[in-house]
Protein backbone atom coordinates (compact mmCIF):
# COMPACT_ATOMS: atom_id res chain seq x y z
CA UNK A 1 0.00 0.00 0.00
CA UNK A 2 2.89 2.35 0.75
CA UNK A 3 4.37 1.74 -2.60
CA UNK A 4 1.46 2.82 -4.20
CA UNK A 5 1.11 6.16 -5.73
CA UNK A 6 -0.72 8.65 -3.23
CA UNK A 7 -3.79 9.31 -5.81
CA UNK A 8 -4.29 5.47 -5.34
CA UNK A 9 -3.49 5.29 -1.72
CA UNK A 10 -6.35 8.25 -0.96
CA UNK A 11 -8.79 6.73 -3.43
CA UNK A 12 -8.12 3.15 -1.26
CA UNK A 13 -8.81 4.79 1.96
CA UNK A 14 -11.87 6.95 0.41
CA UNK A 15 -13.67 3.66 -1.02
CA UNK A 16 -13.34 2.21 1.88
CA UNK A 17 -15.12 5.33 3.24
CA UNK A 18 -17.72 5.37 1.03
CA UNK A 19 -18.45 1.71 1.67
CA UNK A 20 -18.88 2.82 5.87
CA UNK A 21 -21.25 5.49 4.86
CA UNK A 22 -22.97 3.03 3.06
CA UNK A 23 -23.69 1.17 5.34
CA UNK A 24 -24.93 3.39 8.19
CA UNK A 25 -27.26 5.47 5.40
CA UNK A 26 -30.42 4.30 7.17
CA UNK A 27 -29.35 5.79 10.16
CA UNK A 28 -27.58 9.18 8.62
CA UNK A 29 -29.55 9.57 5.46
CA UNK A 30 -26.29 9.88 3.59
CA UNK A 31 -25.76 7.79 0.78
CA UNK A 32 -22.53 6.79 -1.14
CA UNK A 33 -23.85 9.15 -4.03
CA UNK A 34 -23.97 11.90 -1.51
CA UNK A 35 -20.23 10.98 -0.67
CA UNK A 36 -19.20 10.73 -3.67
CA UNK A 37 -21.06 14.14 -5.21
CA UNK A 38 -19.18 15.93 -2.62
CA UNK A 39 -15.51 14.31 -3.24
CA UNK A 40 -16.12 15.22 -7.05
CA UNK A 41 -17.44 18.77 -6.55
CA UNK A 42 -14.41 19.32 -3.64
CA UNK A 43 -11.56 17.93 -6.72
CA UNK A 44 -12.49 20.64 -8.94
CA UNK A 45 -12.66 23.83 -6.71
CA UNK A 46 -9.56 26.03 -5.91
CA UNK A 47 -7.03 25.49 -3.96
CA UNK A 48 -6.77 28.44 -0.87
CA UNK A 49 -10.14 29.27 -1.89
CA UNK A 50 -12.65 29.76 0.82
CA UNK A 51 -16.42 27.79 0.24
CA UNK A 52 -19.08 28.83 2.15
CA UNK A 53 -20.78 26.28 4.43
CA UNK A 54 -23.93 27.80 4.54
CA UNK A 55 -24.42 29.10 1.29
CA UNK A 56 -23.05 26.07 -0.55
CA UNK A 57 -23.89 23.13 1.55
CA UNK A 58 -26.61 21.22 2.07
CA UNK A 59 -26.75 19.34 5.79
CA UNK A 60 -25.84 16.22 4.36
CA UNK A 61 -22.32 17.40 3.00
CA UNK A 62 -21.90 19.43 6.28
CA UNK A 63 -22.13 16.11 8.15
CA UNK A 64 -19.09 14.92 5.92
CA UNK A 65 -16.99 17.60 6.78
CA UNK A 66 -15.17 16.85 10.01
CA UNK A 67 -14.33 13.39 8.49
CA UNK A 68 -12.90 15.15 5.31
CA UNK A 69 -11.19 17.34 7.71
CA UNK A 70 -9.93 14.32 9.37
CA UNK A 71 -8.70 12.60 5.95
CA UNK A 72 -6.91 16.03 5.46
CA UNK A 73 -9.16 16.84 1.86
CA UNK A 74 -10.49 19.99 3.35
CA UNK A 75 -8.88 23.01 6.23
CA UNK A 76 -11.78 23.90 8.54
CA UNK A 77 -11.43 25.82 12.23
CA UNK A 78 -13.68 23.91 14.25
CA UNK A 79 -17.53 23.41 14.40
CA UNK A 80 -18.61 25.95 16.31
CA UNK A 81 -15.77 29.02 14.76
CA UNK A 82 -16.58 27.12 10.91
CA UNK A 83 -18.06 29.32 8.68
CA UNK A 84 -15.61 28.62 5.29
CA UNK A 85 -13.54 25.54 4.17
CA UNK A 86 -10.87 24.74 2.01
CA UNK A 87 -9.96 22.71 -0.13
CA UNK A 88 -6.34 21.15 0.19
CA UNK A 89 -4.01 19.83 -2.65
CA UNK A 90 -4.58 16.37 -1.79
CA UNK A 91 -8.83 16.92 -2.80
CA UNK A 92 -7.39 18.76 -5.78
CA UNK A 93 -5.80 15.52 -6.95
CA UNK A 94 -8.64 13.05 -6.46
CA UNK A 95 -9.97 13.75 -10.40
CA UNK A 96 -6.42 13.93 -11.83
CA UNK A 97 -5.00 10.78 -14.10
CA UNK A 98 -1.72 8.91 -12.10
CA UNK A 99 0.49 9.69 -15.00
CA UNK A 100 -0.32 13.40 -13.75
CA UNK A 101 0.51 12.99 -10.11
CA UNK A 102 3.93 11.47 -10.55
CA UNK A 103 4.58 13.94 -12.95
CA UNK A 104 3.70 16.48 -10.48
CA UNK A 105 5.77 15.07 -7.92
CA UNK A 106 9.37 14.88 -9.94
CA UNK A 107 9.06 17.97 -10.66
CA UNK A 108 8.45 19.35 -7.22
CA UNK A 109 12.19 18.79 -6.18
CA UNK A 110 11.68 17.57 -2.68
CA UNK A 111 12.70 13.99 -3.86
CA UNK A 112 15.28 12.91 -1.76
CA UNK A 113 16.69 9.51 -3.25
CA UNK A 114 19.58 9.35 -5.87
CA UNK A 115 20.46 6.05 -7.42
CA UNK A 116 23.41 5.51 -9.15
CA UNK A 117 23.60 2.67 -12.24
CA UNK A 118 25.50 0.72 -9.71
CA UNK A 119 22.35 -0.04 -7.83
CA UNK A 120 24.04 2.11 -4.45
CA UNK A 121 20.90 4.24 -2.85
CA UNK A 122 21.78 7.74 -1.13
CA UNK A 123 18.06 8.56 1.01
CA UNK A 124 18.47 12.46 2.49
CA UNK A 125 16.18 12.07 5.01
CA UNK A 126 16.17 11.20 9.15
CA UNK A 127 12.68 10.28 9.07
CA UNK A 128 12.33 6.38 10.69
CA UNK A 129 9.50 6.06 8.72
CA UNK A 130 10.83 6.80 5.57
CA UNK A 131 14.03 4.91 6.38
CA UNK A 132 11.70 1.85 7.23
CA UNK A 133 10.04 1.42 3.96
CA UNK A 134 13.58 1.66 2.07
CA UNK A 135 14.42 -0.85 4.47
CA UNK A 136 11.97 -3.35 2.74
CA UNK A 137 13.64 -3.48 -0.31
CA UNK A 138 17.18 -1.87 0.03
CA UNK A 139 20.16 -3.02 2.23
CA UNK A 140 21.05 -0.43 4.29
CA UNK A 141 25.10 -0.14 4.83
CA UNK A 142 25.03 3.70 6.53
CA UNK A 143 23.09 5.78 8.96
CA UNK A 144 23.79 9.23 9.71
CA UNK A 145 21.77 11.68 11.65
CA UNK A 146 20.40 13.14 7.84
CA UNK A 147 21.43 10.02 5.20
CA UNK A 148 21.25 6.59 4.95
CA UNK A 149 22.98 5.01 2.06
CA UNK A 150 22.56 1.40 1.29
CA UNK A 151 22.47 -1.30 -1.67
CA UNK A 152 19.59 -2.07 -4.15
CA UNK A 153 20.54 -5.97 -4.31
CA UNK A 154 19.01 -9.58 -5.16
CA UNK A 155 18.12 -10.82 -2.07
CA UNK A 156 16.70 -7.20 -0.58
CA UNK A 157 14.46 -7.17 -3.81
CA UNK A 158 13.48 -10.71 -3.21
CA UNK A 159 12.83 -10.25 0.43
CA UNK A 160 10.56 -7.72 -0.66
CA UNK A 161 8.75 -9.86 -3.46
CA UNK A 162 8.38 -12.33 -1.47
CA UNK A 163 6.44 -9.97 1.43
CA UNK A 164 4.19 -8.74 -1.38
CA UNK A 165 5.79 -5.77 -2.75
CA UNK A 166 6.00 -5.76 -6.69
CA UNK A 167 8.92 -4.56 -8.90
CA UNK A 168 6.95 -1.91 -10.36
CA UNK A 169 5.79 -0.72 -6.36
CA UNK A 170 9.21 -0.51 -6.18
CA UNK A 171 10.32 1.44 -9.46
CA UNK A 172 7.07 3.79 -8.93
CA UNK A 173 8.39 4.71 -5.15
CA UNK A 174 11.85 5.48 -6.29
CA UNK A 175 10.77 7.49 -9.31
CA UNK A 176 8.07 9.38 -7.02
CA UNK A 177 10.91 10.15 -4.54
CA UNK A 178 13.85 10.70 -6.88
CA UNK A 179 16.27 13.62 -6.43
CA UNK A 180 16.10 16.62 -8.70
CA UNK A 181 19.94 16.32 -9.15
CA UNK A 182 19.37 13.02 -11.10
CA UNK A 183 19.53 13.56 -14.86
CA UNK A 184 16.35 12.26 -16.30
CA UNK A 185 15.76 10.14 -19.78
CA UNK A 186 15.19 13.49 -22.11
CA UNK A 187 12.64 10.60 -23.75
CA UNK A 188 10.00 9.35 -20.72
CA UNK A 189 11.50 11.81 -18.19
CA UNK A 190 12.09 9.12 -15.95
CA UNK A 191 15.04 9.59 -13.24
CA UNK A 192 15.97 6.27 -12.17
CA UNK A 193 18.43 4.78 -14.40
CA UNK A 194 17.47 1.89 -17.05
CA UNK A 195 20.03 -0.64 -15.56
CA UNK A 196 18.39 0.29 -12.35
CA UNK A 197 14.45 -0.49 -13.96
CA UNK A 198 15.92 -3.50 -15.93
CA UNK A 199 17.85 -5.00 -13.21
CA UNK A 200 15.09 -4.92 -10.67
CA UNK A 201 12.86 -6.25 -13.23
CA UNK A 202 14.49 -9.44 -14.16
CA UNK A 203 14.95 -10.05 -10.56
CA UNK A 204 11.21 -10.39 -10.32
CA UNK A 205 10.89 -12.20 -13.74
CA UNK A 206 13.82 -14.97 -12.12
CA UNK A 207 11.33 -15.39 -9.51
CA UNK A 208 8.43 -15.66 -11.51
CA UNK A 209 9.77 -18.69 -13.70
CA UNK A 210 8.65 -21.45 -11.36
CA UNK A 211 5.51 -22.19 -10.17
CA UNK A 212 3.88 -24.03 -7.72
CA UNK A 213 0.97 -25.98 -7.58
CA UNK A 214 -0.49 -29.55 -6.49
CA UNK A 215 0.26 -32.69 -7.52
CA UNK A 216 -0.18 -36.68 -6.22
CA UNK A 217 2.59 -38.89 -5.67
CA UNK A 218 1.69 -42.82 -6.55
CA UNK A 219 3.93 -45.65 -5.13
CA UNK A 220 3.58 -48.71 -6.10
CA UNK A 221 4.86 -52.07 -3.82
CA UNK A 222 7.69 -54.42 -5.67
CA UNK A 223 4.47 -56.85 -5.97
CA UNK A 224 2.09 -54.68 -7.93
CA UNK A 225 4.68 -54.50 -10.97
CA UNK A 226 1.50 -55.83 -13.47
CA UNK A 227 -0.54 -53.31 -12.33
CA UNK A 228 1.85 -49.95 -12.18
CA UNK A 229 2.46 -51.16 -15.68
CA UNK A 230 -1.37 -50.93 -17.16
CA UNK A 231 -2.16 -48.00 -15.27
CA UNK A 232 1.27 -45.83 -16.29
CA UNK A 233 0.14 -47.55 -19.72
CA UNK A 234 -3.58 -46.14 -19.26
CA UNK A 235 -2.22 -42.60 -18.63
CA UNK A 236 0.18 -42.39 -21.40
CA UNK A 237 -2.18 -43.30 -23.78
CA UNK A 238 -5.25 -40.97 -22.48
CA UNK A 239 -4.13 -38.68 -19.20
CA UNK A 240 -0.39 -37.59 -20.28
CA UNK A 241 -0.97 -34.11 -20.14
CA UNK A 242 -1.54 -34.76 -16.77
CA UNK A 243 1.36 -37.32 -16.25
CA UNK A 244 4.66 -35.04 -14.52
CA UNK A 245 7.18 -37.70 -13.56
CA UNK A 246 7.80 -41.42 -13.29
CA UNK A 247 10.16 -44.45 -12.93
CA UNK A 248 10.38 -48.00 -12.31
CA UNK A 249 7.56 -47.85 -9.52
CA UNK A 250 6.13 -44.38 -8.75
CA UNK A 251 4.28 -41.53 -10.84
CA UNK A 252 2.90 -37.96 -10.04
CA UNK A 253 0.46 -36.81 -11.40
CA UNK A 254 -1.68 -33.38 -11.49
CA UNK A 255 -4.58 -33.05 -9.15
CA UNK A 256 -7.28 -33.38 -12.23
CA UNK A 257 -5.46 -36.70 -13.58
CA UNK A 258 -5.37 -38.01 -9.95
CA UNK A 259 -9.11 -37.43 -9.78
CA UNK A 260 -9.46 -39.21 -13.80
CA UNK A 261 -7.60 -42.27 -12.29
CA UNK A 262 -9.88 -43.06 -9.55
CA UNK A 263 -12.11 -45.86 -11.10
CA UNK A 264 -8.58 -47.16 -12.25
CA UNK A 265 -6.88 -46.94 -9.03
CA UNK A 266 -9.77 -48.50 -7.14
CA UNK A 267 -10.13 -51.72 -9.60
CA UNK A 268 -8.16 -54.51 -7.94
Amino acid sequence: FLFLPQRRQVWSFLLGYVRYKKSQSRTTGVTEQDVLQFLFRLSHQQLGTGYSIKATLNNKEKSLLDDLRNIGLIHAKSKAKRKNYYPTALALSLSSTEDVVLENTLGQGHGKIIVETTMRLYAFTSSDFQINILRKFVRLDVRLPNLVVGRITNVSVSAALRSGITGDGIIMYLEQHASPRMKRNQQTGRALPQTVVGQIRLWEAERNRFSISVAHLLQFRPDEQERYKHILEHIETKESRHLLWHDARNMATTSAGYENMQPLLLRR
